[in-house]
């Protein structure tokens, strides 16, 4: 059972369906940044990342005190784990797996709240009534989440801060799949930084800029004081000068976020029709990633067919039989979309009335 998707090096395979990434690849310029990066590779990297986080501070309006890079949001996620070590600390589930692990690894206790398929996965009332005990010093919310797609409504997040202030719990925000929702200003908590104690938002180059190789995540404290505690986690030199240059070439390539977002919209409801119209249960999704319902063995029968789709039974309150499919270029998810309206035409998937599925 794989952790995480991508490990197509042990596979024969010819789609990755199996990660999120855009996959009109990474913009010319933002390559040709990387390029320079490496020319320059016989010299240490600038150690405070002054440029990147500069930039990075005007574009979302914050101060360069409060921004932390990293190799990738997941070294940042351990970093932030170990400044703070909290006693016990809350996870919004079904989500990604090194939240726990990097809690757990720093001897935190962790409690998980699964949100379940009747709110669409969507949190509310229990998780703001569990933060209100009083009893965590932090809790974890991917937004939008992953493997599900789904937004947090506003209206809890607001609550959910507000909470969070009253009961002097960290609220630590991953938003690495914003960027591709249309409505992100309204939806991140980053506006509510400048008077934000507490909050962290973590955010990734990975996902939008097709950079996963280049390893380059952030994080947005609220307070100067958060972010100087999660700085001195990190090792020395832990960003390279092709990430720092890539991230930075990057945020100048708005254009492309927004051409990437709406076509990769389309592709992920022409897909979601098509699921559902095969029978698969599929997961309303605001971002570049579907979840849907499948035969337990389903990514083993399609990896035989070349195409690798993310088995998500490893997340809480999943389990076998859901599956999530990256957004990919059209004539890729038309190859997938059509093995599987084969797999549901020949009876190798029997689907009962509830919605489930089983095998043949």
């Amino acid at each position: 059972m794989e952790e995480h998707g991508g490990n197509i090096y042990n596979k024969q395979t010819e789609l990755d369906f199996s990660v999120s990434v855009n996959p009109f690849g990474m913009p010319e310029q933002v390559r040709l940044a990387a390029e320079e990066g490496l020319a320059l590779a016989g010299q240490y990297p600038d150690r405070k990342m002054q440029g990147l986080r500069e930039e990075l501070a005007r574009f979302y309006g914050v101060s360069a005190e409060q921004v932390i890079c990293g190799n990738g949001a997941s070294e940042l996620i351990y970093a932030l784990a170990g400044a703070f070590r909290p006693a016990r600390a809350l996870i919004v589930e079904p989500a990604f797996s090194e939240y726990r692990l990097a809690l757990e690894a720093h001897g935190c206790q962790t409690e998980q709240i699964t949100v379940l398929e009747g709110r669409q996965f969507r949190p509310g009332d229990q998780v703001l009534g569990a933060v209100e005990t009083g009893q965590y010093e932090m809790v974890f919310l991917c937004n939008p989440d992953n493997p599900t797609g789904q937004l947090a409504d506003t209206g809890f997040l607001e609550q959910l801060v507000k909470v969070c202030r009253k009961t002097h719990c960290r609220l630590a925000a991953d938003e690495c799949f914003m960027e591709f929702v249309p409505e992100k200003e309204q939806n991140s908590l980053i506006p509510k930084l400048p008077d934000g104690e507490g909050i962290l938002v973590l955010k990734a180059f990975t996902k939008m800029y097709a950079m996963p190789g280049l390893r380059l995540g952030y994080l947005l404290a609220g307070s100067r004081e958060d972010a100087a505690r999660i700085r001195r986690m990190l090792p020395p030199w832990n960003v390279s000068m092709m990430a720092q240059l890539a991230g930075r070439a990057a945020l100048k390539e708005q254009a492309y976020v927004a051409g990437s977002r709406e076509r990769l919209i389309k592709e992920r409801e022409w897909m979601s029709e098509k699921l559902g119209r095969a029978g698969y249960p599929v997961w309303e999704s605001r971002t570049n990633f579907l979840l849907f319902e499948g035969p337990e063995d389903l990514q083993r029968r399609c990896l035989e067919r070349g195409i690798y789709l993310r088995d998500c039974r490893n997340f809480a309150g999943l389990g076998p039989g859901f599956f999530r499919a990256g957004m990919r270029k059209h004539r890729d998810n038309e190859r997938l979309a059509r093995l599987l309206e084969e797999m549901a035409e020949k009876k190798e998937i029997r689907f009962r009335e509830n919605g489930k599925k089983t095998a043949r």
